[in-house]
């Protein structure tokens, strides 16, 4: 067998398992799944996984549960603001005290 026609197969299992493939193209992958093992057990190791993902279940959020994430969000912000505003507000004052005191320090120096 040719590596072309092992990746060929390889591609076509793919696009089969997934969303189909032309008459074609199913009749000679069948054909090369009856004579090469290593492609035959890639098309079921791949339908395992697929299935496998398939039969994943998730769960979609309430809408319960979507509202207190919001509500949860905006009480943070709620806090968060007026938390990052006074720490701006010492952090500008105190950056004022040593500017003075750097201003004072060298007008008495002179």
């Amino acid at each position: 067998m040719q590596s072309d026609d092992h990746e060929r197969a390889r591609l076509l299992i793919d696009r089969d398992l997934v969303e189909g493939i032309m008459v074609e193209d199913r009749a000679w992958l069948r054909s090369h799944l009856a004579e090469c093992a290593e492609c035959a057990g890639h098309r079921e190791m791949t339908a395992r996984i697929l299935a496998g993902l398939k039969s994943l279940s998730f769960e979609a959020p309430r809408r319960r549960a979507r509202w207190a994430a919001w509500m949860a969000a905006a009480a943070a912000l709620l806090v968060a603001v007026p938390v990052y505003q006074h720490v701006r507000r010492v952090e500008a004052e105190r950056q004022d005290e040593l500017l003075l005191g750097a201003a004072s320090r060298s007008g008495a120096a002179g």
